[in-house]
């Protein structure tokens, strides 16, 4: 460029144009990032309330799901709206609730109206609602009084489709309209009830009306959106939308499944050593154990070991001799760990597993009896496969929750915090108890009478627990009682030999001639002297292989 030539000036209209654009762009590129790329991202739930998760695309967190609803204002009803409380969140999604039908006109005011005289005509006058200020009848004239043959003609009734009209006065003197009227305006539908529509997790629900006179329909009485409803797969029965992504559990430990669709079992002691050795599978094994069983596929793997041995307790100063089985399980997605119960009549066992199976359309591999979820006085919180059957406001024993995302807790009565536990998707809820492990990973080793009697506490007794390690990784732990080969243990002891076989957490489910268990077709703990007369349960705790079909 020749620096001798001047720079060529934009007149100053031209600058103003080009800021104002700028902006534009900087303002939609904000808004693109703040919100448009998050519904992106979330798809048409992004407004859903109901969800409680934090969404991430890509490992990257693109916006909050869970609005943060802060109350903006309440509306009250008018004569012809109807009012409501709105909500906004700072994202600024708004919802309303708390909806009240319109009051109708309530104070209305006749203005305009004058009488008629000799020489004029007079008028009805108008009808106005002072609260909205809308007319509601409008007027007509009235004749002069010199007419005093009259007869009222053309007239015609209001509607809810078509107008009426005040009709005009005809004087029967003159042949002669001496007065003309108005129209009057739509008359109110006739509303009569249609149909019921319930909330969803998506839409409001409400009461559909139709008038009984020319159709028209139209939608009140509106009830807020429910909560989702997870189901066994962790997401929402109703809108498909995951609510707890329950994951793959096996990308923690891979080396426990196998790739392909293969099912082994394996049922000798040195066979199942030898296996889990060439193939680097790590046992949980005991000096006086021998393994009974072993099962590993794509979904599941379960060892069960046998421990016959003396237990020393000191409060007697005696030693026992015990018999008891560790169920070491793991499985890929919480499905595989699932209940199978009646909330009518106990059940046979065998009948237990054989809705599950019908439930699940494939095969149990293990099973353990539950908490006597038919004992109402005592288990008063219960929730199987995910659905709240009793979820009080307080308990008055320890409760076990297992949630969707694999992870198990045990709570107090006084940690029970029912809108805590709901908040974090529990997929089962026992209340039989009591806890067996603390918050250090140790043996509980003092227990409330006034929550436990002394005799299931202190005495010897056949048991049936659970224990956790770790999402997706579990234990049963099962002990033999009242016989010969077997005297059970008492509490404490249950507690220790969850300690020792490194449970973080574990409960204990009914004991007793309840505490049964399974491997496929084989019964591994039962009471010996009732034969095929076992005991029926209300409901068992499965291991097993789940259908994609």
């Amino acid at each position: 460029m020749d620096p001798t030539e001047k720079k060529k000036k934009y007149p100053w209209f031209v600058l103003v144009i080009a800021d104002i654009l700028l902006s534009g762009i900087i303002l939609c590129t904000f808004s693109y990032f703040h919100h448009v790329r998050m519904l992106w991202g979330l798809g048409k739930y992004a407004d859903d309330d109901q969800m409680q998760l934090n969404f991430e695309k890509n490992g990257e967190n693109i916006g909050h799901v869970t609005h943060e609803w802060v109350f903006d204002r309440t509306v009250a009803p008018s004569c012809t709206e109807s009012g409501y409380t709105r909500y906004i969140c700072k994202c600024g999604a708004e919802k309303i609730e708390d909806r009240t039908p319109p009051t109708g006109h309530q104070n209305t005011e006749l203005r305009g109206a004058y009488e008629a005289t000799y020489e004029e005509k007079g008028y009805t006058g108008d009808l106005y609602c002072n609260d909205c200020g809308e007319l509601i009848t409008k007027g007509s004239e009235i004749p002069s009084k010199q007419h005093e043959n009259l007869t009222l003609i053309n007239k015609r009734e209001t509607t809810c489709t078509e107008p009426g009209y005040s009709g005009d006065w005809y004087c029967l003197d003159c042949k002669e309209i001496v007065g003309y009227g108005s129209e009057t305006p739509l008359a109110e539908h006739q509303y009569v009830k249609k149909q019921t529509v319930s909330p969803t997790c998506e839409e409001e629900g409400y009461t559909l009306y139709e008038c009984s006179v020319c159709k028209t329909e139209k939608k009140d009485d509106y009830l807020p959106v429910i909560d989702h409803i997870v189901g066994s797969d962790g997401k929402c029965t109703m809108c498909g939308i995951v609510i707890v992504d329950m994951g793959d559990f096996g990308a923690s430990f891979p080396e426990m499944f196998i790739e392909g669709s293969d099912r082994l079992t394996f049922t000798n002691d040195s066979e199942i050593r030898e296996y889990a050795a060439n193939n680097g599978i790590t046992l949980k094994d005991h000096e006086d154990g021998k393994f009974i069983a072993l099962y590993r596929s794509h979904d599941i793997f379960i060892s069960i070991l046998e421990v016959n041995t003396d237990l020393y307790y000191e409060g007697t100063n005696k030693t026992y001799y015990v018999q008891y089985y560790v169920y070491d399980i793991y499985v890929r997605n919480i499905e595989n760990l699932f209940t199978s119960y009646t909330t009518s009549s106990r059940k046979d066992t065998e009948k237990l597993i054989s809705d599950a199976e019908k439930l699940t359309g494939d095969e149990v591999i293990a099973a353990m009896n539950g908490d006597y979820m038919g004992n109402k006085n005592h288990c008063l919180v219960c929730n199987r496969n995910g659905k709240d059957i009793r979820m009080p406001e307080s308990i008055e024993s320890d409760a076990c929750i297992l949630y969707y995302d694999g992870t198990m807790e045990t709570v107090t009565p006084q940690e029970y915090d029912r809108e805590a536990i709901k908040a974090k998707h529990p997929y089962q809820i026992w209340n039989f108890g009591p806890a067996l492990i603390d918050g250090n990973g140790e043996a509980i080793e003092k227990y409330s009478n006034a929550s436990f009697d002394h005799n299931v506490v202190d005495q010897r007794h056949p048991r049936a627990s659970m224990g956790y390690y770790e999402p997706g990784h579990y234990n049963f732990i099962v002990v033999d009682g009242r016989s010969d080969d077997s005297q059970g243990v008492r509490m404490v002891q249950l507690a220790r030999l969850h300690e020792e076989f490194g449970s973080v957490a574990a409960y204990n489910m009914d004991g007793g001639d309840s505490a049964q268990s399974f491997f496929q077709d084989s019964e591994i703990r039962v009471d010996e002297d009732r034969g095929d007369a076992q005991r029926k349960l209300y409901d068992i705790i499965c291991i097993g292989e789940v259908s994609s079909s």
